[in-house]
């Protein structure tokens, strides 16, 4: 009775393997089995200088003259016939730049912020959003040009001196 048993349980367990790994292995070779990626190109380009950035956007850019204390410039980039991008660094801190045609929000940050304000700086109404009393992001129009600055979006923004001060060391009625 004990080798009957034994043998029903063994069969039961191959049995139970059986089944379990009966699926047939997946072949990578099998065009059904594979997923297509398809990833958008990056359509910013690394430029040497803020002239050679100018050139592949097509429009003179109005840069501030104010960056705040220990912040360097890390990159300049540009969208062909479109964007100008400033990038600055301090350490993990990050301020991004840019300008654009247009008045679209072109900032990139989608972030969700507490703080929402307008603030005027000379003839321009800026956006502002931040949490804390910072500001994450400011984003305003002056002539043909949307323009924004985002300081580690969702991060610890700028004080609206900082902000202000950029902002007030260009030349926007020129844009």
């Amino acid at each position: 009775m004990k080798k009957l048993i034994t043998i029903t349980i063994c069969a039961v367990m191959a049995l139970t393997f059986t089944a379990c790994f009966n699926g047939k292995p997946e072949a990578k070779d099998d065009p059904q089995k594979q997923i297509n990626h398809v990833e958008i190109p990056n359509p910013w380009v690394d430029c040497e200088n803020i002239a050679d950035a100018e050139k592949l956007a097509g429009f003179t850019a109005t840069l501030p003259k104010t960056i705040p204390e220990g912040y360097t410039q890390k990159s300049i980039e540009a969208v062909k016939d479109n964007t100008v991008q400033i990038i600055y660094e301090n350490g993990e801190n990050k301020i991004v730049f840019r300008q654009a045609k247009g008045n679209d929000d072109i900032s990139g940050d989608y972030n969700e912020y507490k703080e929402n304000n307008t603030l005027t700086v000379g003839n321009l109404t800026v956006i502002v959003k931040g949490n804390g009393g910072k500001v994450n992001l400011a984003t305003w129009v002056s002539g043909e040009f949307s323009f924004a600055i985002s300081v580690n979006p969702g991060g610890k923004g700028l004080d609206n001196r900082a902000i202000i001060d950029m902002i007030s060391s260009m030349d926007t009625n020129n844009a």
